[in-house]
């Protein structure tokens, strides 16, 4: 997979892999961690600015996939914006009911009840989110990770 940091500023390229059926994890290149509970392969890549690179899994093909397509998709976001922010969601982290039907109680209702509290939760969860950087979570899980050796 191919990463690129157009920014003026080092990032951290946070690029995930879910690994289609059919297949067997074998190795990745760059520090790649593999999760067999979600089939996900994730690197966490500190990338300066203006540059590209590749990282790479190996994966083995399993007999029960013969004659099968396999199509695979990895994700990659730079630093905390992919965690703080859902840019195609108008940067709410709840959306909802869009068009609430005005002849019902209910909907007509909602948003005034929620939106407040759904406003404060984000704002809670994106406050507690900006105490930690990738490198602390990248640390901690190297952490967890030497517990299993």
């Amino acid at each position: 997979m191919t990463w690129k940091n157009p920014a003026d500023t080092a990032k951290t390229a946070v690029i995930t892999d879910k690994l289609p059926e059919g297949v067997k994890f074998v190795s990745a290149d760059q520090e790649g961690v593999y999760s067999e509970a979600d089939h996900t392969v994730t690197w966490n890549v500190i990338t300066d600015a203006h540059t590209e690179g590749t990282v790479t899994v190996k994966v083995k093909v399993l007999a029960s996939a013969a004659g099968t397509e396999l199509n695979n998709q990895a994700r990659v976001g730079m630093d905390e914006a992919d965690i703080t922010t859902v840019t195609d969601n108008g940067g709410d982290l709840f959306r909802f009911h869009e068009a609430p039907n005005p002849d019902c109680p209910v909907g007509r209702n909602i948003h005034a009840l929620l939106d407040d509290k759904l406003k404060a939760i984000q704002n809670a969860m994106e406050a507690e989110m900006k105490k930690y950087t990738l490198l602390d979570l990248r640390t901690g899980m190297k952490e967890l990770l030497a517990l299993e050796d």
